[in-house]
């Protein structure tokens, strides 16, 4: 059994199900439990560990045919999205996990996007993801989402449509870091973590963007990604204060928090292993040294 297949036995599946006609069937989207991941080593001559070559395997969750069915279609019923912004109406979308590769990426290298979560977009929430509203009464054309500007989504600032990003700012890479650089990081990993497991939404957006702000502050400088996460939350907050108007805003200010707050919480996890796994190679080394 592969060290990607062992991280899955208690991989969590996720149903995104809001929406989807009743009788469709429910595609799955497969995510490797963090906390499980590993990165082969070796034991060289003199004692100390190095990491192993990399040998790419199948993705696990489009078994390396570098697409799925679009979980963004699957919300709805036929027609209710025009324009999918994640598969451009094809039904097919690039895998979120492989990010169209086929195959998992290397952990020393690359981390999933804390924002996007593979997807390079995120939905709006002030029109669910449709990027229209239907007009009370049926018959006339729907009314365009002015938040998203009938998108349903917002292009990924933290990854750029990347849907990866890269791994912690060491010298002179992660992979080969001090323990004391790796420590620290892992500090300042933590203190973020501990934020956000105490966020909650205001229901009032500008807070949010402030709070989300604050909270991922003490990591930016062994994570660039969390300014990313930053300013996507900002971007996307902002545009979809212009749907305040609408009953129920406060609680889609939540929804949209909440899910942001989710992918944050996995990539925490993610790399909070990442470094768990080179600070016990880089102490198995200094005590070789000694």
């Amino acid at each position: 059994m592969t060290s990607i297949l062992r991280t899955l036995l208690a991989s969590a599946v996720v149903l995104l199900t809001a929406g989807a006609a009743p009788a469709q069937e429910k595609i799955q989207l497969l995510v490797p439990i963090p906390e499980k991941l590993e990165r082969a080593t070796e034991q060289g001559e003199d004692g100390k560990l190095v990491w192993a070559k990399y040998e790419p395997e199948r993705c696990v969750n489009c078994k390396g045919q570098k697409t799925t069915g679009c979980l963004h279609c699957e919300r709805f019923d036929p027609g209710a999205c025009e324009e999918c912004p994640e598969c451009e109406n094809t039904k097919k979308a690039t895998c979120r996990i492989c990010a169209g590769t086929g195959v998992m990426p290397d952990i020393l290298e690359k981390a999933p996007c804390p924002t996007c979560s593979g997807a390079a977009v995120t939905r709006c929430f002030v029109c669910g993801g449709r990027g229209q509203f239907p007009v009370e009464g049926g018959g006339d054309k729907p009314q365009k989402c002015n938040c998203c500007d009938g998108k349903g989504a917002y292009e990924c600032e933290t990854c750029d449509g990347e849907r990866f990003v890269d791994t912690p700012k060491l010298k002179p890479s992660v992979a080969e870091a001090d323990l004391d650089d790796l420590e620290k990081a892992l500090a300042a990993l933590e203190k973020v973590s501990e934020d956000l497991a105490a966020f909650e939404s205001s229901g009032d957006g500008r807070k949010d963007i402030k709070a989300f702000a604050k909270l991922v502050k003490p990591g930016q400088r062994y994570f660039p990604a969390l300014r990313g996460v930053a300013k996507h939350f900002e971007v996307s907050s902002k545009s979809q204060a212009k749907g305040a108007v609408w009953k129920g805003y406060e609680a889609r200010v939540a929804e949209n928090s909440g899910t942001l707050k989710h992918a944050l919480a996995y990539y925490l996890k993610h790399q909070k292993r990442l470094l768990e796994l080179c600070i016990a190679r880089a102490r198995h080394n200094e005590g070789v040294d000694k």
